[in-house]
Order: structure tokens, then sequence, then C-alpha cells
């Protein structure tokens, strides 16, 4: 019985972590299934795909007649292709690393051959990572089978493995990362016996300077990779090799040198991120074929978002938002998709203080620095690489930290990810990376939730399902990203509105709640002081069934029951806000509230039901009419001209032409859910002459659009279809614009846009 017990104890780590590895799995096929299978690659994957079949048909990376015919009817269709303009044409415009590697696999396997290219990476690097954790547990005298459950857990209770299912560059970037991280981080085991042909690899001189090269290879990527270099760098720095660095230096170099060279030769450009580029979509056409002159122009005017000077670091507040979203924000946070890392971070953290307080104190003896030195080394440059890099995320271009609103989490920190890994002086104890698999497992159960949730709606599925419901719902959104999947931004009523989810059917002007689905997310925006909102509510009700408007903020619940008999004005008061916030505008803070507004029907069931169903179930649309005491801001106006016919015919139609300049604050928007509009009306005049008979208008005609958005101090032309009446006479023509919703202008500002006597001359 004792040999079994200590058998099982000895076999538990690994174990654990076959199982582990086999629920990971699982929960990843799962969310896979509930999401349709792309159709359509975009645009940094279509373009990677687009090269890597140039070079594997063409042999070169040149945009050409070729490459247009072969993209004409491909499968999965390309969404759009960033190309560059140099001296020498029209060139692909991505790093040339990957499609170099993945040309020959798709040569081979077609469209699938990056997905294969990165699932090959992924493993290799992987199995060099366990070689090595292997060893370092044998070094602190550890269960080997612990350097098993270390790696489940750092790739599993993270978004890893996802990333090798898209066609392009990002997996294999974290796969050049942990094997060059590893080859490096292997010095700290030196002296240590090796086991294995992976483990000799580990072992041997040139081990770290094939790392170096792996790392190198990451720059032509993304420049700012250059950070992670760090590792190798300093970690021979801090325990004072000096031969090594300057050897190490040298590799990069060399490395740099070559990847230059070679994208030199393909593409005729150093750094593809400052040539002339821009992305091209079979809609608008390609630089190619007969709309090839108006292709290539758009190069002319897009040359501004490229230059080589050095972008500005962002502003502090804007860094300390993006560093808060790093941590927990709902689409990008270390908390939801890398909870391993902050496990990995603390112990590293704690390892790296305790190493330099005992140094500091005297604590070691003259063996233990010197075998301890490099080892420590190893530690403080991980984590000053992997700083670097939060840091350079944050705090260059915020906006753009995550990379994109197609992915999941945050791309950009896959590279500098395994330096987490390899900044762990020992591996840490089974109870310890139960921490980060309690995070995980939450995330993968919300993520799993609230996926099948979207699919039941019926609502179209994206790679931000899993966000849509669950616990990802209670994260904050990365209001400083570029736009995420799914989100729907609208400027009403003077006031920003952004729809975080596919709950609300967003139309011209207003929302519509269905009953039965989840609660609809908005977040609002406010640069006054507003503690009101005001909506126009038009239920869609079954007969004796009562309902409600159940809004909920970070404060408190209102609950308003709806009327059966038609339209509500609804006023709804507002929590103080939960931030203040300078990104949209940047001269003034806007004070930002997020609310989720749900319907509630009596005697409705609970279930959901598919978008099939929705038309036959209760609802309500909502106008937006913003702050009640702000919405005459955009009630402003300066008439610049009228031309009116001279003698109009009774019972004809007449074009009356008026050019208005917009005199307010605000902008007038024909999608807004308070559009401006015009219209006109007429009244007899008495006889006498002594005016018009009070009330008494004889005709009018429909409100009309404004064609255009016009913002502060520009002007529009408005044409006026006026129908004169049958009965000639004198008439009183009053012509204004309306704030739908609120008021007349007139009404507000004391008299009409136009008011002026006609005579209208009898037919015949």
């Amino acid at each position: 019985m004792a040999r079994v017990a200590s058998r099982w104890r000895t076999r538990a780590p690994a174990t654990v972590a076959a199982v582990l590895a086999l629920l990971v799995l699982a929960c990843l096929v799962a969310l896979a299934s509930v999401r349709v299978a792309p159709s359509t690659v975009w645009a940094d994957e279509g373009t990677f795909l687009a090269m890597a079949e140039s070079l594997a048909h063409d042999g070169d990376l040149r945009f050409d007649s070729a490459d247009l015919a072969r993209l004409e009817g491909a499968e999965p269709a390309r969404a759009s292709l960033i190309l560059q303009r140099t001296g020498e044409g029209v060139h692909y415009s991505k790093p040339i690393v990957y499609p170099l590697l993945a040309a020959p696999f798709v040569r081979f396997a077609g469209d699938l051959g990056p997905i294969v290219l990165n699932l090959l990476a992924l493993v290799a690097a992987l199995a060099l990572a366990l070689a090595y954790l292997r060893r370092l547990a044998r070094r602190g005298d550890a269960d080997p089978g612990l350097g098993g459950l270390v790696l489940v857990t750092f790739a599993g209770a993270a978004v890893v493995v996802p990333y090798a299912l898209w066609r392009m560059a990002d997996s294999l970037q974290f796969s050049l990362a942990l094997a060059g991280m590893v080859l490096v981080a292997a010095q700290r085991l030196e002296g240590s016996p090796s086991r294995g042909r992976l483990e000799a690899w580990l072992a041997a001189r040139a081990a770290p300077h094939v790392g170096v090269v792996a790392l190198a290879l990451l720059v032509p990527l993304r420049v700012n990779n250059a950070v992670l270099l760090v590792l190798p760098l300093g970690a021979a720095a801090l325990a004072r090799r000096p031969r090594r660095l300057l050897a190490l230096v040298g590799t990069a170099a060399a490395t740099l040198g070559v990847a230059a060279l070679l994208s030199v030769a393909l593409t005729d450009s150093i750094n593809p991120y400052r040539a002339p580029r821009t992305s091209f979509t079979p809609t608008t056409g390609y630089p190619a074929g007969p709309d090839a002159a108006q292709a290539l122009e758009r190069f002319d005017r897009f040359l501004a978002r490229h230059h080589t000077e050095l972008d500005d670091v962002a502003e502090p507040r804007r860094v300390a938002y993006a560093a808060g979203y790093f941590v927990i924000g709902r689409h990008t946070g270390l908390l939801a998709y890398f909870p391993a890392a902050l496990v990995f971070l603390g112990i590293a953290l704690a390892a790296a203080w305790r190493g330099v307080r005992q140094r500091r104190l005297g604590q070691l003896g003259a063996a233990d620095r010197e075998d301890g030195a490099l080892a420590d080394a190893v530690t403080l440059a991980a984590l000053a690489a992997f700083g670097g890099a939060a840091l350079f995320l944050v705090g260059w271009k915020p906006e753009n930290y995550f990379g994109g609103d197609t992915f999941l989490g945050n791309r950009y920190l896959l590279p500098a990810y395994p330096a987490l890994l390899v900044a762990l002086p020992r591996l840490p104890r089974p109870r310890v990376l139960a921490a980060a698999w309690a995070l995980a497992v939450l995330a993968y159960g919300s993520a799993l939730v609230s996926s099948a949730r979207v699919d039941a709606l019926g609502a179209a599925p994206t790679s931000q399902a899993h966000a849509y419901a669950g616990l990802y719902r209670w994260l904050p959104f990365e209001s400083t990203a570029q736009p995420i999947a799914g989100t729907r931004d609208r400027y009403w009523a003077g006031q920003f509105v952004r729809f975080t989810d596919p709950y609300a059917k967003v139309d011209r002007g207003s929302f519509e709640l269905v009953a039965g689905r989840p609660a609809a997310e908005l977040s609002i925006a406010h640069w006054q002081e507003v503690e009101t909102i005001r909506l126009l509510a038009v239920p869609q009700l079954p007969p004796g069934h009562g309902a409600r408007l159940v809004v909920r903020d970070w404060r408190r619940t209102q609950t308003i029951e709806l009327p059966t008999d038609g339209p509500t004005t609804l006023d709804l008061g507002l929590s103080p806000p939960w931030r203040y916030h300078r990104f949209w505008f940047e001269d003034r803070p806007f004070h930002v509230r997020a609310l989720r507004l749900a319907l509630e029907v009596d005697g409705l069931e609970d279930s959901i039901e598919g978008s099939e169903h929705d038309a036959s179930r209760p609802r309500v649309r909502l106008v937006y009419l913003g702050a009640p005491g702000t919405a005459v801001g955009a009630i402003a106006h300066d008439l610049q001209s009228i031309d009116l016919p001279p003698s109009p015919v009774a019972g004809t139609t007449s074009s009356v032409r008026l050019r208005v300049k917009n005199a307010s604050a605000r902008v007038w928007d024909p999608d807004d859910s308070t559009p401006v509009t015009a219209r006109w009306r007429l009244a007899r005049l008495s006889p006498e002459g002594a005016g018009s008979v009070a009330g008494e208008w004889v005709a009018d005609g429909d409100r009309i659009d404004l064609t255009t958005r016009v913002g502060y101090g520009e002007e529009v032309e408005i044409v006026l279809a006026v129908t004169w009446p049958a009965e000639s006479g004198r008439y009183r023509l009053e012509v204004d614009l309306v704030l739908e919703h609120v008021a007349w202008f007139g009404d507000v500002l004391g008299a009409p846009l136009w008011s002026g006597e006609v005579t209208v001359e009898p037919s015949g």
C-alpha cells in the first residue's frame, strides 16, 4: 500500500497536468463549436495569407496581376489587404518573417498552411519549455512531473493555444519568444545534469545564441518586441559576463541585419509599418487591373499616417486608464485572459525582492553568491523585459494596445508572456498554481455560458461572444481602445452613446429592447453636469400584460411601469458618474455613466428565444432624447438667404430654397435621435391685411430631413416643396426648423426661421 501511495505521489503532478490539458482542449473545442467557421479573413490575417501564397506560387512579394487573379474568388475571402508603395512598385505591407516560414506549408496545405506552421511551432516551443522546467525541477529537488503541471498552467490558464488557429504571426511570435527565452534562461542551470536530447540542447554552449536569434526575429515582426532582447543582454550584463554580452549583441545584430536585407530584397523597404501603405478591399479595388490609377491615388491621400518620426508618448491620464484595462479590462485584461501571468508575476517579484534583500544584508556566502548570480540575473532581466513590454503597450499607443477588435485578449502581449515563465527561479507548489486555475475556471466557464447564450439568441457570432454575458460583462469596457466587435457608437442629442453588446437592436435615432433578452448595456458620456436623461418609449405589448423598464447602474436600480396605450416620455435619474473621461474630446472631460436596460413583461416565460421568434415577442422602442436641460443647445441658426417664387399660382407646387448656418454648439446630424428637420406652413391673411386669423393654418408640408451633417458655422441648403392653396389671395408663409421630439426653433427663439407675406395668383 505504501508503495502504491508513493507511486501516486510521484505521478500526481504529471497526471493532474494531463487531465488539465484535456479539459482545456475540451473547453476550446466547445467555444469553437458555438461560433461560425470564418469564411472571410480580415486585414492582417488576409495579408499574411496572401503574402505566403505569393511566395509559394510567384516567389516574390510584389502585388501584380497574378496576385489579383488569385485573390478573385479566393476561399476564404479576403476582406482587405494592406499594401505599400515604394520606388519599385506595389508590395504587400507586412513583415516578411512569417510568410517566409509559412510559404512551404501553404504550398502543400493551401490556406491551412499557416495554421499547420503555428501548431508545429507551438508544439516545438512547448516541448523545449517542458524540458527546461523538468531540469529546473530536478535542480530544486522537486518532482519532474511538476514541470508538466507548471507548463500546462502557463499555456492553459492563458490565451495561448487559440491563437494557433489565426493565420497570422501572433502564435509564431509566442513560440519564438518561448523557445528563445528558454534557451537563454537555461544558462541558470549550468552544471546541472541533463537527461534526453532536448535537455542536452538546452545545455549546449550555443543555446543562448540560438535563443537570441529567435528573439531577434521577433523585432521585424513587431518593432516593440526589441524590448525582449533585454532578457539575454540584461542577464549577461547583470551576471558580469562581458564576453558573453558582446557575443550575444553580435548575434542579435547579425540576425537583424539579415532580416533587414531580406525585407529590402522582397518588399523594397526595411520596415513596412513606416512605408506609404493603406488597405484595399474587393469593393474599393486593389491596385491592379482597370482601377489601378484610382487605387494608387489612395496612397497619396494616406501618406500622412506613415512617417519616420517617433510618435508622441501618450498623456499620463490615458496611460493610467490603459494600465487599469491592461489588468482588468473586459476584452484585454490579464485577470480574464492571462490569470497565470498574475500568479507567475507575483512569484517572480517575491523571489527577486528576496534575492536582492539577502545580498544587501550579506546573508549569502561567497559560494552562494557565485552560484546564484546568473539565476538572479535571469529573473531580474526577465521581469525587466516583461515590464518594458507592458509599459510600451500602455504608454505608447494605448488606443491600440490590445491589437484590434476580432481577437481574444491582448495579442500584443503574447511575445512578452514567456518572460514570466523563465523569471521563476524555482517551480511553484501545486497549491500556488491552483490560484491561477481558480481564475481560469471562472474565465472558461463564463466564456462558455456567454457564447452559448449569444448563440441561443441568434445573435451574429463574433470573436467577442464570450464577453457579452457572464462574469466578463462585469469587467470595465475598454473605452481607450479602437472599436471592438459588437460596439456601436452614436452621437445622440449631443451626447456620446456607445452600445457594448448585441442585445439592443440599434436603429437610426433609437434602440429596441425585446422581452426575454438580456439587458442592453450602453455607456453615456456628457460634457455637462447632467442628473437626468429623457427617453421616448414606444411599447409594443400584448393586451392585458403589464410591462416595466428596468434600468441599472453602478449604484441603483429603477423600475418604471410602461403604459400600454401609446408612446410616453420617461425621465431617468442618473447616479453620479463612475469615471471621468478625456479621450473622446481632448478639450473637456466627459462624465461617463454605464446603464443596463431590460424589458420585463408579466406572464412571459423567462426562456430565451432565438432571433427567428423575436417578431412575436413584446418589445419597446426607446428614442434617446438626452438631457432635458441641455437639449435646446442645438437651437440656434443664422438664415443666410431665401429664394421665393416671384408669383406663385394657386394649386401649384414651387421650390423654396433657404441657406442656413448652424450657429449652435451641436452638430445637426440627420442620424441623431433628435435630428433637425425643416417644415413650412401657410395661414390665410384677412382681407383688411390686419394679419393672419389666429390658429387657422390652411396648409403645411412634411418635415424635410437635412441631407448632411452640419457643424458649427457650417451652412446647409434646404429645399422645400410648397404646395399653394387652391384659392388665390394673400397668405403668410412660415418656415421653421424643428428639433424633433424637443421643440420648434421658433418657440424657443421667439420667432421662426422666416416668416413673410406671399400673394398667390389665381390659376388660368
